[in-house]
């Protein structure tokens, strides 16, 4: 427009006729431009739209952590990317507060992890100590009857003479045996328990 006003005259019936002939152009010009631009805002409208159901999405699955809120927050930050540009003030604010609910989200779940992990380490410490305490229990067993073995052969032989001689010392054989069977399978049982504690001290360093 400046510079056809800069431009000298070319007479005036020839200018009247040149400035129609502008006008009408530039009116065509601004009402393709106008069309450009109706179709821009509508195509930003409704990339805006889609990052808003995204963002409310994201919103609505965070009230719970688990693995499928992150596989969720995952899919949904792919989606992100495939929207369109929904103009730069609005896209900033949009991507900001989606960008805050990821963050929190990988975060909770970050703590929530690390809650689990200690967790299982103290009930896995635990494990250890009760099984430390059976065996302990075990051993005192395992030393009393030792102690009853110990009573038994003690105990003077029978008189000859005693008719039942014979009888007493198989009874007290027997009673040893069964003792003795009873202290093989405390010990299998210290064993086993021993064994479960290596492992979890394993499970431990890893």
């Amino acid at each position: 427009m400046n510079s056809w006003r800069k431009a000298g005259s070319a007479g005036r019936e020839l200018d009247n006729k040149l400035w129609d002939e502008f006008l009408e152009y530039r009116n065509e010009f601004y009402s393709k431009q106008k069309v450009y631009y109706d179709v821009v805002n509508a195509k930003r409208k409704e990339e805006e739209e889609k990052k808003r159901e995204i963002i409310e999405k994201a919103r609505e699955v965070s009230k719970k952590i688990d693995r499928a809120t992150i596989d969720t927050i995952k899919e949904l930050q792919a989606q992100w990317k495939e929207t369109g540009f929904a103009g730069k003030e609005l896209e900033e604010e949009l991507y900001g507060e989606f960008r805050k609910i990821c963050d929190d989200v990988f975060k909770k779940s970050k703590e929530a992890y690390e809650n689990r992990k200690k967790n299982f380490k103290k009930n896995l410490e635990q494990s250890i100590d009760r099984r430390w305490t059976s065996i302990n229990k075990i051993m005192v067993n395992i030393s009393k009857l030792k102690s009853d073995i110990e009573e038994i052969e003690s105990k003077p032989e029978p008189r000859d003479t005693n008719p039942n001689k014979e009888e007493i010392l198989k009874k007290r054989e027997a009673r040893i045996d069964v003792l003795k069977g009873y202290i093989a399978e405390n010990e299998a049982k210290i064993s086993s328990l021993k064994g479960d504690i290596e492992d979890i001290e394993h499970r431990l360093e890893k």
